[in-house]
Order: C-alpha cells, then sequence, then structure tokens
C-alpha cells in the first residue's frame, strides 16, 4: 500500500442520510476493503433493513468482490426490498452499466434519490 494516498485507499461507513442508513464507499474499494463492505451489508441486513443504499459518489476504483456484494445485497433483501447504488455519471457509473448492473439494482445520483424519495412521501 505504500505510495497511494490517503485519499485513495479504500474506506467504508454507515452514515444517516436524511433518516436513511447508507454504506458510503470511498477511495478505491477492492478485494481488501470488500470484507469490510460485507460487514456493514450484514449489519443493516441484520436490522431488518429491506432497502440498502450503497453510496459510490466518492469511490474511484471497483473491482469484481466488491461488485458482487452488490449482487449478494440483492438476493438477500427481502421480497419488497432494493438495492440502489448512488454515483454520477462518470467511471463508476459506465462500469455499472456496462456491466448492466442496472437491470438489477437502481442507479441513480443522489440528487435523483431525493427527489423519487420526496415524490414518494
Amino acid at each position: 500500500m505504500q505510495g497511494l494516498r490517503k485519499s485513495e485507499i479504500g474506506r467504508v461507513e454507515t452514515v444517516s442520510v436524511e433518516g436513511a442508513l447508507q454504506i458510503r464507499l470511498l477511495g478505491e474499494c477492492d478485494i481488501y476493503t470488500a470484507p469490510t463492505v460485507q460487514e456493514h451489508l450484514r449489519a443493516l441486513l441484520d436490522c431488518g433493513a429491506t432497502r440498502i443504499i450503497f453510496d459510490l459518489e466518492h469511490v474511484t476504483f471497483l473491482d469484481s468482490s466488491v461488485l458482487r456484494i452488490f449482487l449478494d445485497a440483492r438476493q438477500a433483501t427481502r421480497p419488497g426490498g432494493e438495492v440502489v447504488l448512488l454515483c454520477r455519471p462518470g467511471f463508476v457509473r459506465r462500469l455499472l452499466t456496462l456491466l448492466e448492473l442496472d437491470k438489477i439494482v437502481r442507479i441513480r445520483t443522489p440528487e435523483e434519490w431525493r427527489d423519487q424519495i420526496a415524490a414518494i412521501n
């Protein structure tokens, strides 16, 4: 890991945004970050969460081990549940679309998601 700037090393945190818990990923998220992402996901599922939101706005790299967790999250949500990936247009969004994850989970910008939730409420 020598030579990487601190901002490039993957980090994971669970945060509350407007009353909804989100798993926020930052920096380079790869096989070394995946176990932590899995722990955060498990904690939300154990609390009964039916909507799993991953904030990818500050991700600079994703590998297949983290992408697999998004698919695992979709399988683990209860009927009527959903997985939402928040990201802006750019590298991460192109990758998710190229892999056709947009056919399995919701991919939205943070603003689109806020507008969608506001319309429901």
